[in-house]
């Protein structure tokens, strides 16, 4: 049996509601492919009680351990009970001692991990990335902690005749999508093939939602792809026409994707998936959202390979 099967059986045994969507083996299937992934498993008395899953692919001819599209988090998932400064020295020098050699390791970190000194004797190093959380509120609180200009979007959005629908139309979005990483100067780094891969798989598990903002004459605006784990909601993906921005659609369309979000029950966190980005940043703190670390994880097993991937 392959790393694999011991990986999926373990997920098995502990129960998936209890394990992040990242690290469920179809969505690594369906974001790394079915032969470029594996991870490792730490037992107690003959029961997992950690994980460890990675993304294996070369570059420059070299293997990398590093984060494929889709993915916000890897790295190690440690069960509640077992995450005390004791058990993380263990586990993580076990999960540290058996990853594959490679030239380069890069992983983000679930938040859930607030250790990472055991990494740090073994030569990793760490930055401290943020994502945005909301928890679980009435529709009057979530108005309340708007601040005024998230507010007045919103109207405005709703003044312009702007309506949320939600949509099975997965090529609109991407449209959209492609659209806001241009307005970036960016090229989008995924392909629609690969989006497809990727929704087909959430969609076949009802773990996706997309909801779109239309004009007057049916045109669409802006839009948002939500994932769905068992306690949080992830604004995942999202596109907007630039040219609208000023009527509010893209705002009004994460208005909607919260309310829906926790009107679901069991759902007890709305996630923006975080963003390092200025602009970004100051939509999610106006939505009311506060700031959740994470660990974002490198090795360079040669000190070369760290220039190499400079820039």
């Amino acid at each position: 049996m392959n790393n694999q099967h011991h990986y999926i059986q373990a997920i098995e045994f502990i129960g998936e509601h209890r394990i992040p969507i990242y690290f469920q083996p179809w969505y690594l299937d369906a974001n790394c492919g079915t032969d470029a992934w594996s991870g490792l498993i730490y037992s107690h008395n003959g029961s997992p009680i950690a994980i460890m899953p990675y993304y294996k692919r070369r570059r420059w001819g070299l293997p990398l351990i590093d984060m494929p599209h889709f993915t916000k988090y890897m790295g190690p998932w440690i069960l509640e009970a077992y995450r005390t400064l004791k058990w993380e020295g263990k586990i993580f020098k076990f999960f540290i001692d058996h990853l594959p050699k490679v030239a380069i390791y890069r992983q983000n970190f679930h938040p859930v991990i607030k250790n990472w000194l055991p990494f740090y004797w073994e030569g990793f190093k760490q930055s401290t990335a943020y994502t945005y959380r909301l928890d679980r509120q009435s529709k009057e609180e979530l108005w309340e902690g708007l601040n005024r200009n998230m507010r007045r979007n919103i109207e405005n959005a709703w003044n312009h005749g702007i309506t949320i629908q939600e949509s099975e139309d997965l090529a609109a979005f991407y449209q959209l999508n492609v659209l806001s990483f241009k307005r970036q100067g960016l090229q989008i780094p995924y392909t629609y093939e690969h989006l497809v891969r990727h929704d087909q798989a959430l969609s076949l598990r009802e773990k996706r939602k997309i909801f779109q903002a239309n004009h007057l004459d049916g045109t669409p605006l802006a839009a948002g792809y939500l994932t769905i784990d068992s306690d949080t909601v992830y604004y995942h993906l999202s596109g907007e026409d630039a040219q609208f921005r000023s009527e509010g659609a893209g705002i009004l369309v994460l208005w909607s994707a919260i309310l829906w979000a926790f009107s679901r029950e069991g759902i007890q966190y709305f996630d923006f998936e975080g963003s390092m980005i200025k602009g970004v940043e100051s939509i999610r703190r106006q939505f009311g959202a506060y700031q959740v670390p994470y660990f974002k994880m490198k090795k360079f097993y040669f000190s070369w390979m760290e220039l190499l991937t400079r820039g």
